[in-house]
């Protein structure tokens, strides 16, 4: 739930193809920002962050990675909707760690 709700927002001022570069064999991928993407608020000095992310090692290197999907669904695709539920799960979290009440209708779109 971490990964993917760090890399929900890391990915919202990234979504083109053209931002995307994958390294040799899917070894690493490197997401730049959009063209033209203004965010929030302009200042930030991570406007034009360059974000470079590494493969997880194969799961020989590291039996723990098999942890990550269990069950007849290993190795397979997450779909929209389970990591549209994990973030939202995510955010929850967050909230109830510093004990203050969820906001009403929360929804993926929240981050």
């Amino acid at each position: 739930m971490k990964t993917l709700f760090l890399l929900a927002l890391a990915f919202t001022k990234r979504v083109d193809e053209s931002c995307l570069e994958f390294g040799p064999a899917d070894s690493q991928v490197t997401l730049r920002p959009r063209l033209g993407y203004v965010p929030k608020v302009p200042t930030t000095p991570f406007r034009d962050q360059v974000v470079s992310l590494q493969a997880l090692p194969p799961e020989e290197a590291d039996p723990a990675l098999a942890l990550l999907v269990l069950g007849q669904q290993k190795g397979n695709a997450i779909s929209k909707q389970r990591m549209a539920h994990w973030i939202v799960a995510a955010i929850t979290l967050a909230y109830q760690a510093q004990g203050v009440p969820c906001p009403l209708r929360l929804r993926t779109h929240s981050t």
